[in-house]
């Protein structure tokens, strides 16, 4: 044995890592979450609401909202303000709309469903003062918009195709958010993502795509800061050498 891939939590390292000796490579891939940066551009024109509404439905919903990629916080630039409100209010009534509508073979209603979850949702219908949810009553997925600047305490457990809509009055609070533990962050329009990708670099996060996109990472692709696969193989090297050059051949 010579590599140990391991993909979990401090547990899950915690326990393979006594199998370590000397000659044994562990790599390392650890849970991620991911989220959505709406800039104000979203709301220029219906077709555009519309358009980046189903796209961030398919973040949200492809492969059930089972994957690290998947959407679960998307943050709105639209002021937190009452005129805010009521665009963010939209935005999560057509993304809701938009999930509903996706087809089969991309997202299904869950088919087991998280109790927990479900509580909370159940919790937040009792007052909508700080949280608007939108569907979920069949547990076929749902949108939470929040009324505030902050999103729901529970973010980390969002599933079963249930996202919280963010307001937020500039980039710089979605920003902020991102740490360590964020992998992948759908952004739109894509001058945005130009134009903040050096500092949500600083601040963790490791894959910045365009919305609607986050389902079509490809596994040769660097994840967690690195080349999985490139790390996977053993690097041998043959070298034919000779009294004035010597050439290297690399093989895995």
């Amino acid at each position: 044995m010579e590599k140990i891939v391991a993909w979990g939590g401090l547990d899950s390292i915690k326990h393979i890592s006594k199998y370590l000796q000397p000659g044994i490579d562990l790599i390392t891939l650890d849970p991620k979450l991911s989220s959505t940066i709406i800039g104000k551009e979203v709301f220029d024109s219906d077709a555009a609401l519309q358009e980046v509404a189903y796209r961030i439905a398919l973040d949200i919903g492809a492969a059930n909202q089972e994957g690290c990629a998947s959407a679960r916080v998307i943050y709105v630039e639209s002021g937190t303000d009452d005129a805010g409100l009521i665009k963010a209010n939209r935005l999560g009534d057509c993304v809701y709309q938009a999930l509903m509508g996706l087809p089969q073979h991309v997202s299904t209603k869950p088919k087991k469903i998280d109790h927990e979850l479900a509580a909370e949702l159940d919790g937040l219908r009792l007052d909508d003062t700080y949280y608007r949810i939108i569907g979920g009553e069949e547990h076929e997925g749902a949108i939470i918009v929040s009324q505030i600047g902050e999103p729901v305490d529970f973010a980390r457990i969002l599933a079963n195709r249930v996202a919280n809509v963010v307001p937020m009055d500039d980039v710089e609070t979605a920003i902020r958010r991102v740490n360590a533990y964020t992998q992948t962050i759908g952004i739109y329009p894509d001058t945005l993502k130009a134009r903040v990708r050096d500092r949500l670099a600083l601040h963790g996060a490791q894959r910045i795509i365009s919305v609607g996109f986050a389902a079509s990472q490809m596994l040769v692709l660097p994840q967690d800061g690195m080349e999985p696969l490139r790390r996977m193989c053993k690097w041998i090297t043959d070298e034919t050498c000779s009294l004035g050059t010597t050439t290297h051949t690399y093989a895995s």
